[in-house]
């Protein structure tokens, strides 16, 4: 029998295992979804049907912090070099939740983002076990294939990791009895994630009058609705200094281009519709009528904010078409309105006037419904 490599450590001792699945047990959570035909994934029971839940900050960042820690040892058994993982689900099983077998990443069958991925992670949180106990499931086995058809069932052991390249079928079976809590995540190449993000990378020290234009920006970000948190950064984003975690943001102002940079990303997540803006996380790659929505919602912010245009459209954003940007919208010729106005965001010059009032950039409101 010939199964795909994994690597098994323990991530947590037994004490911080039961704070965690206690912690776990009291939330409830929105439906997982699966990606390849969205960049914020959809619902789609028929392939994966489990919930994801949200713990709290702390319990996040314990476990970001611990993922950092055992990359080396990730590393060396899988002979790569990774970058910094994925932002961590936490995800719970009923009974009857199963993830159909697939793959996660490193295969010509995924065209997503997530092709990038090298390694995938599973951290159980509860013990597996055909006894009935309230902390334990019955079914809900993690399996492993070879060459089809072996398949290994991987031991659920409370804080055990248990790490396989991403290309790996593998599958979730339906759970009988109990509730199965699970930690996923995944890292992707270092060299890869490194050419990929390097044309945003190259951040430059904040001047004065950056430093104290950015208090400004997540002052505004924050009245509109969006969580905005100031700290240290655990894994590469496409806009330097901006990471965005489970429809807010955090900022690490030292790694920041422009201050300006964060508007873009919070154009994301505001048109994000409300009832999935809390599961957007990592980098978004919108349709193009998406993109342009956003580069209009983040010129009517800057407008707002009495921002230097140069500031907001510069040479290192939207894949180095600022300049031309801007020349369009100094110009008046504003790209991303069609699509503001359809959501109800603005009113263009033609129908401000039957409306009685002030035309774009001026917004009605700045949150999709």
């Amino acid at each position: 029998m010939t199964i795909s490599q994994s690597l098994s450590l323990t991530f947590f001792d037994d004490a911080n295992s039961e704070r965690l699945l206690r912690e776990l047990q009291q939330l409830s959570g929105d439906a997982a979804v699966v990606y390849g035909t969205s960049p914020l994934g959809v619902v789609s029971a028929n392939v994966r049907k489990a919930t994801q839940l949200q713990p709290s900050p702390a319990t996040r960042e314990l476990v970001r912090r611990r993922l950092c820690e055992v990359r080396d040892d990730i590393e060396q058994s899988f002979s790569l070099r990774l970058g910094d993982p994925e932002e961590p689900q936490f995800l719970r099983y009923d009974v009857g939740d199963y993830f159909v077998a697939h793959q996660d990443g490193n295969t010509p069958l995924i065209r997503d983002a997530s092709h990038s991925r090298r390694v995938s992670v599973v951290v159980f949180v509860n013990a597996q076990s055909d006894d009935a106990h309230d902390d334990t499931y019955s079914g809900g086995s993690l399996l492993l294939y070879g060459t089809f058809p072996d398949r290994s069932a991987v031991e659920a052991i409370p804080g055990l990791l248990v790490a396989f390249r991403s290309e790996t079928t593998h599958e979730v079976t339906p759970l009988t009895r109990g509730r199965r809590f699970t930690i996923v995540t995944w890292f992707s190449s270092r060299e890869e994630v490194v050419a990929e993000d390097a044309p945003s990378q190259a951040a430059r020290p904040l001047s004065p009058r950056d430093l104290a234009t950015l208090p400004r920006i997540i002052d505004f970000i924050r009245s509109i609705g969006i969580e905005v948190e100031e700290g240290l950064m655990h894994r590469r984003t496409l806009v330097p200094g901006v990471d965005v975690q489970r429809g807010g943001l955090l900022v690490e102002a030292s790694r920041l281009s422009m201050p300006a940079d964060l508007l873009h990303e919070a154009a994301h997540i505001a048109l994000t519709p409300s009832s999935r803006r809390h599961l957007v996380d990592g980098t978004m790659d919108g349709t193009p009528a998406e993109e342009l929505s956003a580069i209009a919602w983040t010129w009517a912010a800057a407008t707002v904010l009495e921002l230097d245009p140069e500031d907001v459209f510069h040479q290192d954003v939207i894949s180095g078409n600022g300049p031309t940007l801007l020349e369009n919208f100094r110009a008046r010729r504003f790209v991303g309105v069609p699509m503001l106005q359809h959501l109800g965001l603005t009113i263009d010059e033609r129908h401000a006037s039957e409306r009685g009032v002030a035309p774009y950039p001026h917004m009605l409101r700045w949150l999709r419904d």
